[in-house]
């Protein structure tokens, strides 16, 4: 291996880079398709990485992922040849998969095994959010400006300051800062991302308690581990349940609880996208239905499982297939194939959750609580535009603590 890989593979590309893509993830343009100003930035820095050596070289699991959203490309394609998609929809397909090559190797190339490059990124793409409502805010948030507009970014710097504080050894602070971040969300309606910063918390405890403990994991700390989590995780719901539901949230909330939540609960309710998705899948499982596609039986039944009624659907209703989901999107799009990629990303997410948990090096605010917004999205949200930047920032995260902990290309340690 040469310096220049050398340096690349320990250190990142440098902290300027960084700060450039994640700064500019507010803007986007119409190429093919909507791509933000961060794969803009990647599609440039990329290629100049390639020519002056700086790209590190492609080890597993970055390998793997590559491969497997190339696979995705080719099968989006076939089954866009197969269904006949409009040649559109078949650019913004191929785009799609492409763009996640660029965001995983760019993102890679950026990071490489460094620590400090991971939260100078998240601290860029935190700003980044922050301006995005204000060059292009989105068609929600009037309605809801917290949720749709200002919270996201507003919770990645509460979450940048507990890293500063972890680094610090203010362990204890660093937690309270994550837990009232989570606090902040719950008061202002943002269930998910409430969610995710309080589990980032007990995480971040629970790596306090295993994580000194050696390297080794016994499946009695895994058992307990999952416990804890699966505990905490129903806490969460119930408390923001019974503080909805009584007004200790305020009215606007508990009204918007009581219009919500169903008797399928407060995670699956409002939910509606993932039956429809599941019966798109049954009707093709191997190569999809094509790049956005449109079928008018599956946009009338999203409408009924939501509890409109048949005499008031509109006559302009979409008719794309909804998904609304990372995983299911690509599996009802490209088929089994395309979505074998989402498949191997829960693979490794799932172990490098673990490994923050009983390695405390790596136990750190900024990875948590971008793995677990990883693990969200691949349930519960679309694949587009900033999603797209912070889900793939997130899969190099998972691959880049899995090298970490089993020691590939730790050359002088953990770099922070």
């Amino acid at each position: 291996m040469n310096g220049a890989h050398r340096r690349t593979q320990h250190y990142g590309w440098g902290l300027v880079p960084g700060l450039v893509v994640g700064l500019v993830v507010g803007i986007d343009v119409e190429l093919v398709g909507r791509i933000t100003g961060s794969e803009l930035a990647l599609l440039l820095l990329l290629p100049a990485a390639v020519v002056t050596g700086r790209l590190p070289p492609v080890t597993s699991p970055i390998r793997t992922l590559v491969l497997l959203a190339l696979v995705w490309l080719a099968v989006q394609f076939i089954s866009d040849l197969v269904n006949d998609s409009e040649i559109d929809n078949m650019a913004r397909g191929a785009a799609r998969a492409g763009a996640t090559v660029l965001l995983v190797l760019g993102f890679f190339t950026l990071i490489g095994d460094r620590l400090r490059s991971i939260r100078t990124v998240f601290l860029a793409l935190a700003l980044g959010l922050l301006v995005s409502p204000l060059l292009n805010p989105s068609d929600y948030f009037e309605g809801d400006p917290w949720k749709f507009g200002y919270g996201g970014g507003v919770t990645m710097l509460v979450i940048s300051a507990a890293g500063i504080l972890w680094v610090m050894e203010q362990r204890s602070a660093a937690i309270l800062l994550c837990l009232g971040a989570g606090g902040l969300n719950l008061l202002l309606g943002f269930r998910s991302l409430a969610g995710i910063a309080i589990m980032t918390a007990l995480i971040l405890l629970l790596s306090m308690v295993f994580g000194r403990r050696g390297r080794a994991f016994s499946p009695i700390q895994m058992g307990a581990t999952l416990l804890v989590l699966m505990i905490g995780s129903l806490g969460v719901i119930e408390v923001y349940s019974h503080a909805a539901q009584t007004g200790l949230l305020g009215e606007w909330e508990r009204e918007k609880f009581l219009a919500q939540v169903d008797e399928r609960g407060v995670l699956l309710s409002g939910r509606a996208e993932f039956p429809v998705a599941f019966e798109a899948v049954r009707e093709k499982p191997l190569l999809g239905h094509g790049s956005w596609a449109a079928n008018e039986h599956y946009a009338i039944l999203l409408l009924e499982l939501s509890g409109v009624s048949l005499d008031n659907i509109p006559v302009d209703v979409p008719d794309l297939i909804p998904t609304h989901s990372h995983l299911m999107g690509a599996w009802v799009e490209g088929g089994i194939l395309a979505a074998l990629f989402w498949f191997y990303v829960v693979a490794i997410l799932v172990r490098a959750i673990f490994s923050t948990v009983h390695n405390i090096r790596l136990a750190d605010p900024v990875i948590i609580f971008s793995l677990l917004n990883l693990a969200w999205a691949i349930l519960f949200s679309p694949y587009g535009l900033t999603n797209r930047v912070l889900s793939c920032f997130a899969i190099v995260i998972a691959a880049t603590v899995l090298r970490l902990d089993t020691g590939r290309d730790a050359g002088g340690g953990i770099g922070r």
